[in-house]
């Protein structure tokens, strides 16, 4: 019998583990096995420091460490003690620094990120503060483009989306149509290339829920990455076995089959349809809930808003920069310099307009009847697909782009100047209802005499003073009630980088009128870039 940390590997006939190797079955170790294994005295003494071992460092070794909450600082100290690790505390508590700062406890320069669609560039913006100055590599545009930003992969984080992260094959065919073979392609082929990645974060890692899934074999097949981190703060969101694939993921030489995971864990029955018998997975079977609950203690972090917050404030912020497209940034050029847009009708007679006209070309170049996508409609589209349990509210100043916004998202749901009481009435109890879950409103139009406090997160595509309408506008979902404050809000502010709408957000921190953001303006124009 050989006993680590983390597995049991033992001669055993009778009781399957979850796994087995060279003919030896395998155990996750647990207090519960240890007392069972009747291991005392010394040994096991040894045994459970390892287990809750942790590293000892300065606050101020690294820079942005000072910055890390204390509970933060000791998450980092236990999870970079072991090179498979996760991290499953709640929503809000600050997973992102935590996971940044145990990859530079670790040493790694060479950093795989994967995460939802939707927050590569935040994930971008947060290595620049809390990681090594190493590039921050979004990969994101055409499959050319993907591949380019893989293959030139030298150092530092490469960020990418589950979507991306899946196999492609492609067949290969004669003359005559006769099938010679199939050729393997696509970003997951391309990241296997690079043999020397040190380590791995997996955000909202239970999106690998499904061990059958595409993203999930993409995962496992990276199997020999040196240091993995798991992130999310429901580890099973649905049923409690959905946890297998995280832990197949971390640990696939201790939990090395799903059906040996259930069978170790899970009663089980059988029933029958029209297409005949099938094995459904009912509860723990009896003391076994102890037993994973011991390891998970081993092998992850689990901190709660209420334990760790409790100064917490009723919204969480986060500001989503963007790059402008190559048309954007033609056309906010000409704007500013001819006060016009070469071969189109679009115009401005003095500077107010100007700045309405380039606002909503930051919103979407359609909007003014242009030519060139919207990278806030194309995210706006890639969250509600990341999180198609939320349920959102979307705010802007310029109607006509709400239009075009809920075309492009098949949404039919307004709150806009010309939206009737009985609709407006109707649209707010179906949304409190939870049988809508996507809400377009005009800043002007929605700032008061209505409550939405059943949203998740509300969305500013842009913002414009007066202060005070946006601020009603937030409170279009306070929490009326202390159930309610604990689920989360999120407000999330949508700006293109590089552009005036950073200048506007800063401004608007400090409570600036629409006189000082079109006088700040013109000092922007003649060159000066800061906010005066």
């Amino acid at each position: 019998m050989k006993i680590n940390p983390i597995r049991i590997l033992a001669d055993n006939n009778k009781i399957r583990g979850t796994g087995i190797e060279g003919g030896k079955e395998i155990f996750p170790t647990s207090k519960t096995l240890l007392d069972k294994l009747g291991l005392t005295g010394r040994q096991r003494q040894e045994l459970e420091e390892q287990q809750q071992k942790t590293v000892s460092f300065k606050v101020d070794q690294f820079k942005a460490f000072a910055d890390l909450r204390d509970y933060q600082l000791e998450d980092v100290a236990y999870l970079a003690a072991k090179k498979r690790m996760a991290c499953f505390n709640e929503q809000r508590t600050g997973k992102t620094p935590t996971a940044l700062s145990t990859m530079v406890m670790h040493g790694v320069h060479k950093l795989l990120i994967v995460a939802p669609a939707s927050t590569l560039y935040t994930w971008a913006h947060e290595c620049k503060h809390w990681w090594f100055d190493e590039p921050a590599i979004v990969v994101d545009g055409t499959a050319a483009k993907r591949k380019k930003l893989i293959e030139e992969w030298k150092t530092g984080a490469l960020i990418i989306s589950y979507e991306c992260l899946r196999e492609k094959q492609s067949t290969i065919k004669d003359e005559d149509g006769n099938l010679l073979g199939l050729t393997v392609t696509g970003d997951l082929e391309y990241i296997r290339k690079h043999k020397d990645i040190e380590g791995i974060i997996l955000d909202e890692a239970h999106r690998i829920k499904n061990h059958k899934s595409k993203q999930a074999l993409a995962l496992f097949s990276l199997s020999k990455i040196p240091y993995k981190l798991a992130l999310t703060g429901t580890p099973a969101p649905g049923k409690q076995h959905e946890i297998f694939s995280i832990l197949h993921w971390l640990y696939p030489d201790v939990f090395t089959g799903y059906w040996r995971f259930i069978d170790y864990y899970f009663t089980q029955y059988e029933e029958y349809n029209a297409s005949g018998k099938y094995k459904v997975i009912g509860t723990f079977q009896p003391g076994k809930a102890k037993e994973l609950q011991e390891f998970l203690d081993v092998i992850s972090t689990r901190r709660l808003r209420s334990s760790v917050m409790a100064w917490l404030p009723e919204k969480d912020r986060e500001v989503i920069k963007l790059p402008m497209t190559v048309e954007q940034q033609k056309y906010v050029s000409e704007l500013n310099q001819y006060f016009e847009i070469e071969g189109t009708e679009v115009d401005a007679v003095n500077i107010l307009a100007k700045l309405i006209k380039i606002r909503q070309i930051l919103l979407g170049p359609k909007v003014l009847g242009l030519k060139g996508k919207s990278p806030k409609a194309e995210w706006i589209k890639q969250y509600l697909n990341d999180y198609p349990e939320k349920s959102v509210i979307i705010f802007s100043n310029f109607t006509e782009w709400l239009k075009l916004l809920g075309e492009e998202l098949n949404c039919k749901d307004f709150i806009i100047g010309e939206t009737t009481k009985q609709e407006r009435e109707r649209v707010k109890t179906e949304f409190q209802a939870g049988k809508i879950k996507l809400l377009l409103i005009n800043i002007k139009a929605g700032k008061e005499g209505i409550t939405l406090d059943t949203a998740d997160t509300i969305i500013f595509t842009d913002k414009y003073p007066p202060v005070g309408d946006i601020q009603q506008a937030e409170d279009r979902f306070v929490a009326t009630t202390k159930e309610k404050l604990n689920t989360g809000h999120t407000i999330i502010d949508l700006v293109m980088e590089d552009s005036y709408e950073e200048h506007i957000l800063k401004m608007l921190a400090n409570n600036a009128s629409e006189i000082d953001i079109i006088n700040n303006y013109i000092k922007y124009l003649k060159g000066d870039k800061h906010d005066k």
